[in-house]
């Protein structure tokens, strides 16, 4: 479980550091064009979500 949790946390991470790359390149995001600032934003809401439903289901029920 924690070993899932960590492959997760990774992936968000290499997602967010390819954000980072990409927003040092003069122009690639702008106010209009966004999208993989808004991916990864998503992405890790999933992740939370997920976590939460199954720390319920897991450890509370």
């Amino acid at each position: 479980m924690h070993g899932f949790h960590g492959l997760h946390v990774l992936g968000g991470l290499l997602l967010m550091l390819s954000v980072l790359w990409r927003a040092r390149q003069p122009g690639h995001y702008s106010s209009e064009s966004h999208f993989g600032v808004e991916a990864v934003e998503l992405y890790w809401h999933f992740v939370d979500v997920i976590w939460i439903i199954l720390f319920i289901l897991l450890y509370l029920w």
